[in-house]
């Protein structure tokens, strides 16, 4: 009788090698390391309905403040295209800060920031959210739509303290689902007698639940090296 051949078989699913999940920087604060997004274009127009939709009584710059203590000057500090609210969508986000002119102390020179969510010509979402600086946008948990991260903080007394948030948007309800203390920290402006820069280096895994990992850095606030070169991976 003729030889028959084997049975084709199913490839081994469980044997098939496993793909490593893939970690995305969301904040490294070393000089020149940091998260580059690509620019979005606004321009003069766009700009007014922007700051229309947040609203308020607005100025262009702090030129223009005048003697008044309640106008504000609003700005566009970042944007990035994607999809936020709904997954699909093809949307254009701007991170536009407020800052009050003439404010009476450091603490009251900045008020609300918001996420301004244009979809073609039409604004769909104003939506406040934490800090001043736009990070980098990355969908965490896998949803479909990307989540925003951003920083703020300030100086006081010679420290200077940065912190981060991640925000859900989708269907456009805010949601912080990670915070991060102290991402970037100084004692640069005292007198302290040790003089250090720390900052972080932070990632995630995306999935459900996201994985955070975190390295700090450091470096003396004046050194014989510049830039990234001055930092140190710093152990507990």
């Amino acid at each position: 009788p003729a030889p028959t051949e084997p049975a084709p078989t199913e490839p081994d699913a469980a044997a098939a090698p496993a793909v490593a999940p893939t970690s995305v920087v969301l904040y490294d604060g070393r000089p020149g390391k940091g998260v580059a997004l690509p620019p979005l274009a606004h321009d003069a127009a766009l700009d007014r309905i922007l700051f229309e939709a947040v609203g308020g009584d607005y100025v262009p710059d702090l030129a223009r403040c005048g003697d008044s203590e309640e106008k504000v000057v609003l700005r566009v500090v970042g944007g990035v295209r994607g999809a936020f609210l709904a997954p699909g969508k093809d949307q254009r986000l701007f991170f536009v800060t407020t800052e009050a002119c003439n404010p009476l102390s450091v603490a009251d020179a900045f008020g609300p920031s918001h996420a301004v969510v244009v979809e073609g010509d039409a604004v769909v979402a104003k939506l406040q959210v934490f800090g001043n600086s736009l990070a980098a946008a990355v969908d965490v948990d896998e949803d479909g739509t990307l989540d925003l991260v951003t920083t703020g903080g300030g100086t006081g007394q010679g420290y200077t303290v940065e912190n981060l948030r991640v925000t859900r948007l989708a269907g456009g309800v805010p949601a912080v689902t990670h915070s991060q203390e102290d991402v970037y920290t100084d004692n640069c402006g005292t007198v302290d007698a040790v003089l250090q820069m720390e900052t972080s280096v932070l990632t995630v895994t995306p999935g459900t639940p996201p994985t955070y990992s975190r390295e700090r850095y450091g470096a003396p606030c004046q050194g014989g090296e510049e830039g990234a070169a001055a930092f140190r991976l710093l152990t507990e």
